[in-house]
């Protein structure tokens, strides 16, 4: 079930990024990205986590999840390249 955080985290993003798929079919996984959206290091690491399969049995994402992840991944590191910018600018 979604906490209160990360529905409103969702309710933060603009609707191209917003993970309504993502919400309903993996609830778990979208508080870990409410948690760490934050801290993009803890960001990257989870999603890199979720794209690599170090067990073997995993069967992967449905394609409009899978979308939403890659969706979120760019839009997270979009804005975390600009705050870069802007700390070191």
């Amino acid at each position: 079930m979604p906490l209160p955080r990360t529905l409103n985290w969702v309710e933060s993003l603009p609707s191209s990024v917003k993970p309504t798929a993502l919400l309903r079919q993996y609830p778990r996984i979208a508080n870990v990205f409410a948690a760490t959206w934050e801290d993009p290091v803890a960001l990257s690491s989870y999603i890199a986590c979720l794209f690599l399969d170090d067990r073997g049995d995993r069967k992967g994402f449905a394609p409009d999840v899978l979308s939403e992840l890659v969706a979120l991944r760019d839009y997270h590191a979009k804005l975390a390249g600009l705050s870069l910018e802007k700390m070191t600018g």
